[in-house]
């Protein structure tokens, strides 16, 4: 028996597909715990089998782990099947135990959500896109923009609506965590700082 063409249909895309693929593009890994809220154990078998997802073994606190992230060819994949996502940025990844973190809290906004709000997830590049926007409508918006060039105002990982949220790890500085509530001042919004 020859090998599937396709292991995943395009024409069969399910909502919790699309809130999966969307979670992930915003948290850069997830474990297969946190995948399996999402989809069955099958259909993340087939992800990988697509080449959409890639299956990775990474040690965390000393214990060989199994995750999961998007394939370069995967990021393409979602561009051109997802019509919802074509358009959207993908988080560039900090490091796995942080990214999972961030895959959390992620499910945690996501669980009180429908799809159709989901979609309004900002991954820290859409983030520093809307805060350019909102500095060309303010006063200040050009010392505000001269302060990110300088690195003292830095955007956080994720937001929806107002809320914005920053995985940090042991490496952050308290200047790191300062650059993210800086940027609050033009968002408006609240920083929830997760470890």
């Amino acid at each position: 028996m020859g090998r599937k063409s396709h292991y995943i249909s395009v024409d069969d895309l399910k909502i919790k597909d699309k809130i999966f693929l969307n979670a992930l593009r915003c948290s850069g890994y997830a474990s297969k715990e946190q995948c399996l809220k999402y989809i069955s154990s099958n259909r993340l078998k087939n992800y990988v089998l697509e080449k959409v997802v890639d299956k990775c073994s990474v040690i965390i606190n000393g214990k060989s782990e199994t995750v999961y992230r998007f394939s370069d060819n995967g990021k393409e994949w979602v561009k051109e099947n997802v019509s919802d996502l074509s358009d959207r940025n993908f988080y560039s990844s900090t490091g796995v135990e942080h990214d999972l973190r961030l895959m959390d809290k992620i499910q945690e906004i996501g669980e009180k959500l429908p799809y159709e709000e989901q979609l309004k997830f900002r991954t820290e590049i859409e983030n520093r896109d809307l805060f350019k926007e909102l500095c060309q409508n303010m006063e200040q918006g050009q010392y505000y923009l001269e302060q990110m060039q300088q690195h003292n105002i830095s955007m956080p990982d994720f937001s929806y609506g107002t809320t914005f949220v920053e995985a940090v790890t042991m490496n952050y500085s308290g200047e790191v965590i300062e650059s993210k509530e800086m940027s609050m001042e033009v968002f408006n919004g609240s920083l929830e700082i997760i470890k």
